[in-house]
């Protein structure tokens, strides 16, 4: 039953995070929680974009793994939160996983705009 209290709390947290004023105070907690999960899966995506792209280097610099991390926030907070409002909380790793899909899209768009290779390896 402890999984439901977390559960919950991640969903009253998101829906925190969505409302506008900005709720400071939960987003320091979001981002205390799940910016390891963000950053963590922007790096591994983008290191193996990196590794599979035809031979052209992509350097996996601190400063674009920060930019598409940036990146994955304004994603969640764009057009009035949507991305957050749509996260459904079915399983205690839910959220990990629906942030892993969004950090995987900022990634492979900036692959697209920087014409590296975004198929499959």
């Amino acid at each position: 039953m402890a999984f439901l209290g977390e559960r919950w709390a991640v969903a009253r947290l998101i829906a925190r995070c969505s409302k506008r004023p900005a709720d400071c105070a939960a987003w320091e907690e979001f981002v205390r929680r799940f910016h390891p999960t963000i950053r963590s899966s922007v790096t591994q995506v983008l290191s193996h974009k990196s590794a599979g792209d035809g031979g052209r280097s992509l350097e996996c610099s601190e400063a674009l793994i920060g930019d598409l991390v940036e990146a994955v926030y304004s994603r969640l907070v764009e057009d009035r939160s949507k991305a957050l409002k749509a996260v459904r909380i079915r399983r205690a790793d839910s959220i990990n996983n629906y942030l892993a899909m969004i950090s995987l899209n900022v990634v492979l768009d900036y692959a697209r705009h920087n014409r590296m290779s975004v198929g499959s390896n």
